[in-house]
């Protein structure tokens, strides 16, 4: 609640809040069910919206069992809109709440016009867009659609595409799809060329391209800032400016808020001529949260290492001093704390914390700028060493006067008093479309001091913490009368009390009691007996080879990197060689699909010949979109990407154009035996993505090169991880250590039921696919999630 009145009183239009359940900051400190209530009408009260978070993916248990409930107070009450991720959340709340508008999170990773389209089609009135676009990407995705568009302009960045992301899930435990990502991403990193599998012997067979020694974050995305572009987003049709900090303090949610506000209304009011940006607002903002600086995000450069933090991955603080002596030889202490002298960059102020060689210093007294002080440094300590400010607590003091102990602004009512002697005392107000009335005692004929017109419109326009202020009160007051001041006082309480209650019902909803029926409903897939009972999707030629002589396998899932190349293979000729084989052969799509995506693709694949294919596997919302312009095809399946944790999600999905999809991989055997399984497929094998990222560590390490290859990325556990660059779709993707291994879990896999197994094969060799496919299963395996799950 705090957080919610420092930003609305800093001038946010908008908050998005997650209740007790379901939203992506499970760790937060999320109102619960009375206290979201209240912040949906305190919102309402001051001229904003709220936004309930429920943008994670759902269980079949908690969609039939607590959705409903949790959602009708929040509907009732007035709640502007929900934050979906889960189609199948998605799906059940158009069919409870047909008139609740819906925003598509962007862990729904929707990166190009076809999706935002498709979503606009299904319902949303919202899509917040994938952080990963440029401002071209969003232009063409306004031309194209009416949708309203929400992109993110500060606060932290995921490496990953948000909603793509399982290395925290698979690693620890701890899912992003469920809002307790772990930012395994802000952890050190080295990057090998090349496949490292012995973790015992660093040099065999790889180049090392980076080293972790003294801090290498390789996958720590510097927060961004937008300040400098912000009237060319405005002016690419963006309807709703976003910024990140749930998990922020409520000064930085103001402070943060506040300097946006500024800079909105500047460029509103006087365009690009006078729009210019304070280098101290810069500085504010850097000592409220930076990670070595800010970048401007994807939307001016595709990637790169200028966008990263890889020095230290948490705050970094602003300039504020520099060592001008160090009391030990040749200007540098090691070891035991040492007083230093330095010379102030800046202001200082007491209870300001320095970051002074291995330790935090907090300031004693206020130092002026240019002047010199003495502190305390533990570690080594250099002379002409920049010393950083990492707690500005002068800043924050401020922004907690301003706007964190304060009230946000009322808004502004028009109202009227009659007095009139032997009448009762009446008021009247009005407010935001709303009025109400109230009535007094009669009013007393005056004996001796009648009130004046001065001392009614003083009392009468004391609005104290009301939602309200008036910016005009008209008085009918007759000479010589007079009223209580505590009865003053009591009709002045009831009329703008009233008027908030009038406020506040034009947001009440009320709920056909007849769709609460629908919140039990279940529906399910129809099988598809055409789909072969055992598939394998292959990366490679060497892949295709093995697994075209393997008798278990009946369909091929062919990854489109094998068509995007000069020098690849054509669609027609791989397709002949998989029937030949007596196998169906499937295209598998990208796992992201952005404007250049869709370019390349239809360079290489174009309509005609992906409908050669028997079936297609879908990857992403987007490419949904695109459905229409490959069929008639036997087959569409949407793969686990494409989450269906439950049956609504499911039935979803199949309304959108699949005939299969692809059981998730966060669910246990025993809630994906909760879904329909008739036409869904098991992933019983491989190595699972943990990363897709628009970054490439090939790029922000060595530099650019133009050529998909294979890479190494080890964890401080000396844990290795491939990772594939897909230089046709400037993308990397970074997959789990060792192969998942369903194929000998009998237990899992019986309490599920397929109704097909899929082989997925990333960086095996052709000898190793084969060996796999015999049986020949890897000593180092995973179960994945199908015992164990996430929260």
């Amino acid at each position: 609640m705090a957080g919610i009145r420092a930003a609305i009183a800093a001038g946010a239009d908008a908050i998005y809040a997650g209740g007790s359940l379901f939203g992506a900051r499970a760790y937060a400190d999320n109102p619960d069910g009375e206290n979201i209530i209240r912040a949906i009408d305190f919102c309402h009260l001051h001229g904003a919206r709220l936004y309930l978070t429920v943008n994670t993916l759902l269980k079949e248990k908690e969609l039939t069992g607590q959705l409903y409930d949790y959602i009708l107070p929040v509907y009732e009450q007035g709640v502007d809109a929900i934050l979906v991720q889960d189609l199948g959340v998605f799906h059940f709340l158009k069919k409870n709440f047909p008139d609740l508008p819906l925003h598509a999170s962007t862990q729904m990773t929707i990166t190009g016009t076809p999706g935002a389209r498709l979503l606009q089609q299904m319902g949303a009135s919202r899509v917040v867009l994938s952080r990963e676009l440029s401002l071209e990407d969003i232009r063409q995705i306004r031309r194209e659609t009416d949708v309203e568009l929400e992109t993110f302009v500060h606060g932290a960045l995921c490496y990953c595409y948000s909603g793509q992301c399982l290395m925290s899930s698979l690693i620890g435990g701890r899912s992003g799809n469920r809002g307790r990502c772990a930012q395994p991403c802000r952890l050190p990193y080295e990057l090998y060329e090349g496949l490292k599998e012995d973790k015992s012997a660093p040099e065999a067979g790889s180049k090392r391209m980076s080293s972790a020694d003294g801090g290498r974050y390789l996958l720590s995305l510097k927060d961004i800032c937008t300040l400098q572009s912000l009237p060319g987003l405005i002016d690419a049709g963006i309807s709703s400016l976003k910024i990140e900090g749930r998990m922020k303090r409520p000064e930085y949610a103001a402070g943060v808020t506040a300097i946006y506000r500024k800079y909105i209304d500047l460029y509103e009011a006087d365009g690009r001529k006078g729009y210019k940006v304070d280098p101290d607002d810069f500085r504010a903002l850097s000592d409220l949260f930076s990670r070595g600086g800010f970048s401007e995000g994807y939307y001016k450069q595709k990637n790169g290492p200028s966008m990263m933090a890889m020095e230290r991955p948490d705050h970094s603080g602003t300039p504020a001093a520099r060592v001008s002596f160090v009391p030990s030889a040749g200007g540098r202490r090691t070891g035991a704390a040492a007083l230093v002298r330095l010379t102030a960059l800046e202001d200082l102020f007491a209870g300001d914390s320095l970051q002074i060689g291995g330790r935090e210093y907090l300031m004693k007294e206020d130092v002026r700028a240019g002047k010199s002080f003495r502190a305390q440094g533990t570690g080594i300590v250099r002379k002409g060493e920049t010393v950083m400010r990492v707690r500005a607590r002068h800043l924050l003091d401020q922004l907690s006067d301003l706007y964190v102990k304060r009230e946000p602004g009322q808004i502004p009512a028009e109202g009227s008093v009659k007095m009139a002697a032997g009448q009762p005392l009446t008021m009247t107000v009005r407010a935001e479309g709303a009025s109400a009335s109230a009535c007094g005692e009669k009013v007393q004929k005056a004996d001796r001091r009648p009130l004046t017109e001065d001392a009614v419109r003083k009392q009468m326009t004391r609005t104290g913490d009301t939602a309200c202020f008036f910016s005009r009160l008209d008085l009918e007051l007759e000479d010589d009368c007079f009223v209580p001041v505590s009865e003053m006082n009591r009709v002045r309480r009831e009329a703008l009390g009233k008027l908030e209650e009038e406020i506040l019902r034009t947001f009440r909803r009320k709920t056909d009691p007849a769709r609460e029926e629908t919140r039990l409903t279940k529906t399910g897939h129809p099988a598809a007996d055409m789909h072969p009972s055992v598939t394998a999707s292959v990366m490679t030629r060497e892949q295709l080879s093995s697994v075209l002589q393997s008798g278990k396998v009946g369909g091929v899932y062919i990854d489109v990197s094998m068509f995007v190349y000069p020098t690849s293979e054509k669609p027609g000729s791989v397709i002949k060689r998989v029937h030949e084989a007596g196998k169906k052969a499937y295209l598998a799509l990208p796992f992201v699909w952005r404007r250049e995506t869709e370019q390349v693709f239809d360079r290489f694949l174009p309509a005609r010949e992906v409908r050669l294919f028997d079936g297609i596997l879908l990857r992403s919302i987007d490419q949904f979109g695109r459905l229409k312009d490959w069929l008639p095809l036997e087959e569409v399946i949407a793969d686990a990407g494409v989450y269906t944790w439950n049956r609504e999600a499911q039935e979803e999905v199949r309304q959108l154009g699949a005939t299969w999809d692809t059981c998730p991989y966060e669910c246990t055997a025993r809630e994906m035996s909760l879904r329909e399984n008739r036409a869904s497929e098991l992933v019983v094998y491989g190595r699972q993505p943990l990363m897709v990222t628009a970054q490439c560590l090939r790029k922000n390490t060595t530099g650019c090169s133009g050529q998909p290859s294979l890479m190494t990325l080890t964890d401080r556990r000396k844990v290795s991880f491939p990772v594939r660059s897909e230089c046709a779709f400037c993308m990397n993707t970074i997959y789990n250590s060792v192969p998942l291994d369903l194929v000998t879990a009998d237990d899992g896999r019986k309490i599920v039921s397929p109704a097909s197994m899929r082989y997925s094969f990333t960086t095996e060799s052709g000898q190793e696919t084969g060996r796999i496919l015999r049986g020949e299963l890897p000593e180092s395996i995973t179960r994945g999630h199908i015992r164990k799950g996430v929260e």
